[in-house]
């Protein structure tokens, strides 16, 4: 039985051919896959950690008092020589060990055994996973220009912003200085088990990109049908892991972001609209962010560091067996996988969120998947809303931003128990027709017109 999980591309023939069957076209890949080994997990739960501790400090001190950007810099670097140092020398001693332990084998091994050494020198082969991709009328097959060609869909040249006006920076919130409960709280919070990036100690801007297939994609030769997963430095994500729970905390306390909430009755048409943010993380404009934060009296020092945050980032892109040279990011947006970048987002797009929630519609987000809807006595009259007041103003929220939304992935769905206007109208977004169906699919859930939930089950 082949593997589901084979399937390079599949689809449906539109002509019946005079049958009551519908004919199916499918492309396989044939390659054999052998079983991969899972790679041995370092157990960090049961390292000695106050040892640790100890070691690290004798090696760090004198430590004195941080006053500069320059300052921390060097610490880090000396923290990070000092790890990375450390590793160097625990593989050799893992080496050494390996190397004396074949060493025995081969003097211990008999006559019996020595076809059994020698098959464990040879190479192992590695099959590859990713099929030849498409470039436009193109079949890639080079794994270096595969690398770019998924370089370029995770982080796409994003448009440049319309003009805003400078926003008045009210600072009415103190910053004070990060303390050691806050660090030693996101250390407590961190998962042990989570993948480290470039070379286990990576410098704080470097991310190591592993491609994932997105499951159930009709055609793995397009490199949208593919996600990143960036595997980032330890020692940076503490660090952001604080300045995000100080974000949570001033959005909460000042009330900075919308609030929203789904409402309706059962008498009326809610008309709603699921859109997707292309990019959604990668498109972030580090501009217009610092604007939006200036506007919500982030204070300054905590601005400038998240500008910094953003900035001079490279990475490199990683699949079956091969690894791509380090590139920096021309466009890298918010860091996939930090914990910092998830509340950020949410300050980019509070203006498109907010929206009042009461018995003529209302809107909400959940990162990139933005919904939008209107309440009314009818679909056409819903629709309509959305067409003149709504559309407009999302796509001037966009232009604004710099942001574009993926109009092949908008769903439109009326919920009523109107037999009669279950499937009715549509809309235009970006030149492409979007039509009312009876079902959709909202982060994971499927929504069918009556809330009977039949489809999702």
């Amino acid at each position: 039985m082949i593997d589901p999980e084979s399937v390079v591309k599949y689809h449906l023939y539109h002509d019946h051919y005079g049958s009551d069957h519908r004919a199916t076209y499918s492309q396989w890949s044939l390659q054999p896959v052998r079983n991969a080994e899972p790679k041995p997990r370092k157990a960090y739960d049961r390292s000695d950690w106050e040892k640790i501790g100890k070691s690290v400090h004798a090696q760090m001190a004198p430590l004195s008092t941080i006053q500069s950007i320059t300052e921390l810099d060097r610490v880090v670097e000396k923290l990070i020589s000092y790890m990375q140092r450390k590793h160097r020398a625990w593989t050799q001693t893992i080496e050494k060990v390996k190397s004396q332990h074949w060493k025995e084998f081969l003097d211990k091994a008999g006559e019996g055994h020595l076809w059994k050494a020698a098959s464990y020198m040879k190479p192992r082969e590695s099959y590859g996973y990713i099929p030849p991709l498409k470039d436009g009328t193109n079949e890639v097959v080079d794994n270096t220009c595969k690398a770019k060609l998924f370089m370029d869909a995770f982080f796409p040249k994003i448009v440049a912003p319309g003009a805003m006006e400078d926003p008045k920076h009210n600072e009415k919130i103190r910053w004070d200085s990060i303390t050691k409960e806050e660090v030693y709280r996101a250390l407590q919070r961190m998962k042990t088990r989570k993948a480290p990036g470039e070379d286990e100690i990576p410098t704080l801007k470097r991310a190591r990109i592993v491609v994932l297939q997105k499951p159930n994609k009709p055609d793995y030769t397009i490199p949208g049908a593919y996600r990143p997963i960036s595997l980032l430095n330890t020692l940076g994500k503490v660090l952001e892991a604080v300045i995000a729970k100080r974000l949570s905390y001033y959005a909460e306390t000042y009330n900075l972001l919308p609030n929203t909430q789904f409402g309706g009755t059962s008498d009326t048409v809610i008309t709603l609209v699921a859109f997707d943010l292309k990019g959604a993380f990668n498109g972030v404009n580090g501009g217009v962010l610092d604007s939006q934060l200036k506007a919500k009296g982030i204070p300054s020092v905590l601005r400038a560091w998240i500008t910094s945050f953003m900035e001079e980032r490279t990475a490199s892109i990683t699949f079956n067996d091969f690894e791509s040279t380090i590139v920096p990011l021309e466009n890298a947006g918010l860091t996939q996988g930090s914990p910092l970048s998830p509340i950020l987002f949410i300050f980019f797009n509070a203006d498109l969120v907010n929206q009042p929630v009461d018995h003529k519609g209302g809107s909400s987000a959940f990162i990139d998947d933005y919904f939008r809807w209107v309440v009314g006595l009818s679909a056409d009259k819903n629709l309509r809303r959305l067409q003149e007041d709504d559309i407009p103003r999302i796509k001037q929220w966009a232009k604004q931003t710099g942001s574009c939304f993926a109009a092949e992935k908008t769903e439109l769905i009326h919920l009523t128990q109107k037999k009669n206007k279950l499937s009715k109208g549509q809309l235009i977004i970006q030149s492409t027709t979007i039509k009312a169906s009876t079902t959709a699919k909202l982060l994971g859930v499927v929504f069918d017109n009556e809330l009977q939930w039949k489809p999702h089950v």
